[in-house]
């Protein structure tokens, strides 16, 4: 039977019950037997009208007669679309020649700092997107907005500017002088007075070395590790921008320094933190953040330093 005559019959007997009984009339076990039911036209109309009216109201809320009861399932019921989770894209830049955070190998990107970030993000359904840059090229892509991050051991400045910002410092460094080996130096201690400066390029080292005004000192700028490490270990100490010394962070300097046994490195007792730089306005920092916040400290991160190698300091 389908439901709504089901429903149209009970509609018509409770009405006629109540009916009777308001009348006085007897029901059937009262009088002892069936003595049959005389239900007037009136009765059946009202019976109709709570009938249609219950009908109408599952109708407008979109469901089918057919369908109460597990009847017919999938064959007029309004589900909700089960919605697909978007696959989101971070856009990474890489700052090559900067291990052991950061460099390109066979056109991968590698490095502690790119093992954390696929620990920072784990779990989620995210694409990254790596391209490999030079120091001084990560404002221009921030600024059009090429890139979301920046990994290379980026050293926090004093004040971020209106185009990147950074997350929050999960690694202690400290600044140091890196230099070809001198015995009047005797491993003590290294003077800046006259002498050129290498730093990468709109780096903390390069406000750290211009804000000290120290007498006699030129500053010359790089765009990459590579390049500058270069320069220090040319024997042509009469060309117009080679340089006698180059600041970096302890952590790099230590890998440069155990590559070429020709240099070695005065630390300036100089604070700071290692943080990963990030374009203002980018979502990605308040996530980034929290993985941060969970993950230093942790077993995880302790096994990612001492595969690269990388001291607390």
């Amino acid at each position: 039977m389908k439901w709504r005559e089901g429903l149209l019959c009970l509609c018509v007997c409770f009405c006629a019950q109540n009916l009777w009984a308001g009348k006085g009339k007897a029901t059937a076990e009262e009088s002892g037997g069936f003595k049959g039911i005389t239900i007037s036209e009136k009765q059946i109309m009202m019976a109709r009208g709570i009938a249609n009216f219950l009908f109408s109201y599952k109708e407008d809320e979109g469901f089918s007669g057919e369908n109460l009861g597990g009847e017919n399932q999938g064959s007029g019921v309004q589900t909700m679309p089960t919605q697909s989770s978007e696959e989101k894209m971070l856009r990474v830049g890489i700052v090559r020649d900067n291990l052991p955070f950061t460099d390109m190998r066979d056109g991968e990107p590698v490095g502690f700092e790119v093992d954390l970030l696929r620990l920072l993000i784990d779990g989620e359904e995210v694409r990254l997107e790596f391209s490999p840059m030079d120091g001084n090229e990560i404002r221009k892509n921030m600024e059009e907005n090429r890139i979301d991050v920046v990994l290379g051991g980026v050293v926090k400045l004093s004040d971020s500017d209106a185009v990147s910002g950074y997350s929050d410092g999960y690694l202690s460094s400290d600044v140091v002088a890196v230099t070809l080996k001198n015995s009047k130096n005797n491993g003590k201690k290294i003077s800046f007075e006259g002498k050129s400066i290498g730093v990468i390029a709109n780096s903390f080292f390069e406000q750290y070395i211009r804000s000290a005004n120290i007498q006699g000192v030129r500053i010359i700028t790089f765009g990459s590790n590579g390049e500058m490490f270069e320069n220090l270990l040319k024997s042509d100490r009469n060309a117009s921008n080679h340089i006698d010394i180059l600041l970096t962070h302890s952590h790099g300097a230590r890998d440069w320094t155990a590559k070429y046994t020709e240099l070695e490195f005065f630390p300036l007792k100089v604070e700071n933190e290692v943080a990963i730089q990030i374009r203002k306005g980018s979502s990605w920092l308040g996530e980034i953040n929290r993985g941060i916040k969970s993950l230093t400290g942790s077993q995880k991160f302790s096994d990612l330093m001492r595969r690269w190698n990388i001291e607390k300091i």
